[in-house]
Order: structure tokens, then C-alpha cells, then sequence
């Protein structure tokens, strides 16, 4: 190549080189908004400085352009709509501001929100950011709420995609630092996660669901699935929820369909042409549900695998004992096997945003979760703990029933008297073999339980009665299905039943407030758990002896 021709090369590759400069430029100096509502003519932002940090303002003022590309969005056929928006825009200057470090957001109308972590849902603005009002109220997505505004706001103001004026004048190098402190503070700012990556574990906004427990077993002719469901109330208010009516269905892995009754469903109402209030959770409260799936196969081969379908939907209490119906979430768990358990929400998992709160006398408190602890076999209720404290088998009658018997030990853990009852017909035991022992006989009535009394249909008996730290045995029998007589029994057993608490009101009537399903694993036949109160005495001892020692 000739010298000539290489000053050329060289002349042509300073010419690109420019271009890409200019073209560079060009990019960074593109022109940002200040986003005020969806509708809104967003004014272009003149000046900004601290992006990302705890002082990141931005002040613009609506444009001929501005004014331009919003007629030919909304007006196209008006031809003086531009000329009609800049006066009603002469002299306006708009300005917001926020602390990144600390989530705090002035709009441009000066009013003032707080960060409330982002958009969890699948809903529209899923993953952006959330904000809580001067009140404390979550500001709602929608366009005359302005919530996604907000978020719109935050993103010029606290993240690493603001490109302004001022960065381009700077060189167009952005503040990465300060992008990176947002982002942190940002994260910060979300709730804990309720499920924290657990596989048998699915989150919404309010509450989370794990699914404790998945048993298959046979009962006659039909094959059953069991499915136990524990509910996490994620809000820092209390969360009504109910079961949407026939909206349980079970597949396998051969397209076989287990559906679920009405009747089969425990612990949770159900919402149907009435609504059932009774599954209340209090802040940061967790409780269980069961659902029974049942299939009659003939000689259809079944599969091994399963999918399984519910649908919760919120209930919103208004006054005058009149209820409204909110979200409703379809919960799916997928790739499960029969025995599988989940493990409940992740331990320290709190409410997104504590407050002030009136629980009703009976309420549990906040941390009632941890009064099992490490005990075996134990069931935190909220106002009451359940602890199987013995089972035991035998063989009865001229049938030869093969026979077990529970001793559950309940403890009020509240300061208020609670009065409990055994829902009639929810007791169940099923051994790891699928083998099901029920309450007695379909048709017949259940005296199943001893030493409580019973809720059935619109009669409860308030006998059973615990006092503030009292703590009371029950007996509940179970009889081993006859179908099964040739099977051999299994090693491990999980039993499942409801207790109601029961309200006594004035004139001596009863309303059950809630219906709470206990479940519990890996019992064995023979196997006595210590009770609380004999944990709580032999401490005592072992502290009175080292007391003596000393």
C-alpha cells in the first residue's frame, strides 16, 4: 500500500471513528422523563444530579417535542392540541427527589413514600418496584392509584438506567457506584422470601403455601390422594382465605384425574354460593389444610407421578358481617411422588411490613410458631399447641378390627380461656403401606373421640375448656380399613384430624370461629413422646440440682 493510500485509510477510518463518537453522543444525550401518571404528558428532565444516591433529584419541563409525541399518541386529529399543551404548560417546572440509600420517593406533586420491596405477582408491573403512602397503605397499581408511576419515578431517580444530561456532559459515563448502592438498598428493602427456593413451596403477595404432605392410599374401590397444605400469612394484616368450590383436581402421569368433593376439604371454608370465613390467619400466622383427591380406576393402569391444582381466593370482611371477595390465586405443585413432604415456610420468614394490628383475645401470639420447638410429634395451632403423646394398636370385637388409639395432649397458649372441639368425621390415619384407618364406619355416627366434645353440623359441645396455660388429654380411636385386612401394616404412620375453636356467646350459643387441621408425621405404634409439661418439669429438676451442687 502506497502512502498515499494509507493517509486515505487512515483519513477514512478518523471519519468512521467519528461518526461512532457522535453516534455514542447522540445515545447518552437521548432526552429522559419524568413519568406522572400513564395518560400524562411526561415533561422531559432538564437537570439531574446524586443519581443513586441518598440526594438524586430530577427537575424537567414539558418540550415542543414532548408535546408533539404525546398529540400524535393520544390527539392525532387535533391540530392545535400542541399548542393548546404548552400553555397550559407555561412556567411549569416539575421535580423529584428520593433518599436511594434509605427508599424514600417525593413524586412530583411533594408527596412523600417509602419502598415496600416490588411486585411479586404474575400481575402487570411483576418485579418493579412498590411504595407505601404517608398512612402506611401500599399504593395500588392501578392508573388512577398511581403505583407503577411511582416505580417509573424510582427507576430515573435510584437505578443504573437514568442516562441524563448531566452523565453525558460528564463524559457519558455512568455512576455506577451509586447505581450499585440503589441496587443493594433496593434488595434490601424486599420481605424475606416465605419459601426461600423450597420445590413443594408456592408465593403470592399475601400468603404462601407449602404442601406438607402427599399420601396416595385406597379406600374400597376408589385410589386417594391426601394432600395437607400449610398457609403462611405474609401480610402484616389479617388474611381470610377460602377454597373455591370443585377447583381440586390431581393428574398423574398417565392423564389419570383425581378430583376433589366439597366434603373432603378440612381446615379451610369453602366459597361456594356462601362464603366461609372461618380460615383466618393472623400477622405472620401459619395453618393447614386438607384435601382429599379421590379416582376410581377399574383396570386403568395408574401413574406414579402427579401434578396437583387448587384455588384460593382472599375474603375481604366489611362491616355488618357483609364479605367481599378478593384475589384469587390458582396454586399448582408439580413432579410429586407419594410421601413427599414439604417444610413449611422458612424459618424467621416475617410479615412485609409490620404494624399495629387488633387481634381478637384469642389470637395467637406473634411467635407461636416456636412453643413446639423441637418437641416431637407437636403441632403449633396459634391460640393452642397438640402434641401425640402415645399410640397404640390392638385388635378388638369379633371382627378381629385392628385398632389405634391417639393420646393428644392440647395446651392453651394464650392469656384468654379457649374452648375446642373434635370435628366430627376428620379423623384419619394412614400408614407409609397407603393402608387407611378411619373414624368408624360411613353412615353411622362418630364417637370416635373421648375426652372432647364434638362439632357436628350445627351442634358443638363446649365441654372441653382450657384455661390460660391449662393443658388436657383427648383419645381418638381409629379402625383399620377391612379392605385392607391382607396388607401388611406399615412401619411409620401420619394421622390428620380438625379441632374447632368454639366462641360462646351470650344466651349460651356457640359459633365456631375457626377449624384448624392438625397434622402429624412419622408417629410410630407404641412410640410415647415426652410432653411439654415433662419437658418443662425435668428442666426445672435438672436446674434445682445444679442450684444444690453449687
Amino acid at each position: 500500500m502506497t502512502l498515499s493510500s494509507r493517509r486515505h485509510a487512515f483519513s477514512l477510518f478518523l471519519m468512521v471513528l467519528s461518526v461512532l463518537s457522535w453516534a455514542a453522543a447522540a445515545q447518552i444525550d437521548e432526552p429522559e422523563w419524568i413519568p406522572l401518571c400513564g395518560k400524562c404528558l411526561s415533561p422531559s428532565i432538564s437537570s439531574s444530579s446524586g443519581i443513586g444516591t441518598a440526594r438524586s433529584v430530577a427537575e424537567g419541563k414539558v418540550t415542543s417535542k414532548d408535546a408533539k409525541a404525546w398529540c400524535d399518541n393520544w390527539q392525532p386529529d387535533d391540530k392545535d392540541c400542541v399548542k393548546q399543551q404548552l400553555e397550559g404548560e407555561k412556567g411549569a417546572v416539575y421535580r423529584i427527589s428520593a433518599d436511594c440509600t434509605k427508599g424514600k420517593l417525593t413524586s412530583w406533586d411533594d408527596k412523600s413514600y417509602t419502598l415496600a420491596g416490588v411486585w411479586t405477582d404474575n400481575d402487570i408491573g411483576h418485579g418493579r418496584a412498590r411504595f407505601r403512602d404517608a398512612k402506611g397503605q401500599v399504593v395500588p397499581r392501578d392508573e388512577a392509584s398511581g403505583g407503577l408511576s411511582l416505580a417509573a419515578q424510582w427507576e430515573v431517580l435510584c437505578t443504573a438506567k437514568s442516562k441524563t444530561k448531566q452523565m453525558a456532559s460528564a463524559g457519558g459515563k455512568p455512576q455506577t457506584a451509586g447505581a450499585k448502592t440503589a441496587s443493594a438498598v433496593h434488595n434490601a428493602a424486599l420481605p424475606p422470601s416465605a419459601c426461600g427456593g423450597q420445590p413443594l413451596c408456592s408465593e403470592v403477595t399475601s400468603f404462601a403455601a407449602t404442601l406438607n404432605d402427599f399420601r396416595v392410599s385406597t379406600s374400597g374401590r376408589y385410589r386417594v390422594v391426601t394432600a395437607n397444605i400449610n398457609f403462611f400469612n405474609k401480610t402484616d394484616r389479617p388474611l381470610v382465605l377460602g377454597y373455591v368450590s370443585r377447583s381440586g383436581v390431581v393428574t398423574d402421569d398417565r392423564g389419570n384425574r383425581y378430583e376433589a368433593n366439597d366434603n373432603s376439604v378440612r381446615g379451610i371454608g369453602l366459597i361456594t354460593s356462601r362464603v366461609d370465613t372461618k380460615f383466618v390467619l393472623q400477622p405472620g400466622e401459619r395453618s393447614d389444610a386438607r384435601i382429599e383427591y379421590a379416582w376410581e380406576p377399574g383396570r386403568t393402569i395408574f401413574g406414579l407421578s402427579y401434578e396437583m391444582e387448587l384455588t384460593v381466593r382472599e375474603i375481604d370482611l366489611l362491616a355488618g358481617n357483609q364479605v367481599r371477595l378478593g384475589k384469587e390465586h390458582a396454586l399448582r405443585f408439580s413432579g410429586l411422588s407419594d410421601g413427599m413432604r414439604g417444610r413449611g415456610p422458612v424459618a424467621g420468614a416475617s410479615p412485609a411490613a409490620p404494624g399495629t394490628v387488633a387481634a381478637s383475645p384469642t389470637a395467637a401470639p406473634a411467635d407461636a410458631q416456636d412453643f413446639c420447638g423441637t418437641t416431637p410429634h407437636c403441632y403449633s395451632a396459634g391460640p393452642f399447641t397438640a402434641q401425640v403423646t402415645n399410640m397404640t394398636d390392638s385388635v378388638v370385637g369379633n371382627k378381629r378390627d385392628h385398632v389405634m388409639r391417639l393420646n393428644i395432649r392440647f395446651k392453651n397458649v394464650t392469656n384468654q380461656p379457649i374452648v375446642l372441639g373434635y370435628v366430627a368425621t376428620t379423623s384419619l390415619l394412614i400408614d407409609n403401606q397407603g393402608t387407611r384407618f378411619y373414624w368408624g364406619t360411613a353412615g353411622t355416627h362418630d364417637t370416635s373421640a373421648q375426652g372432647i366434645g364434638i362439632v357436628e353440623g350445627t351442634r358443638a359441645d363446649p365441654q372441653f375448656v382450657l384455661r390460660p396455660g391449662e393443658s388436657r388429654n383427648a383419645v381418638f380411636q381409629l379402625l383399620r380399613d377391612r379392605g385392607a385386612a391382607r396388607t401388611p401394616l406399615g412401619s411409620l404412620y401420619g394421622y390428620n384430624v380438625s379441632i374447632a375453636q368454639i366462641e360462646v356467646l351470650p344466651g349460651n350459643q356457640l359459633r365456631t370461629v375457626r377449624e384448624i387441621s392438625l397434622d402429624f408425621q412419622n408417629l410410630t405404634a407404641g412410640g410415647a413422646a415426652p410432653s411439654l409439661d415433662g419437658i418443662n418439669d425435668a428442666t426445672q429438676k435438672l436446674r434445682d440440682l445444679f442450684k444444690k451442687k453449687q
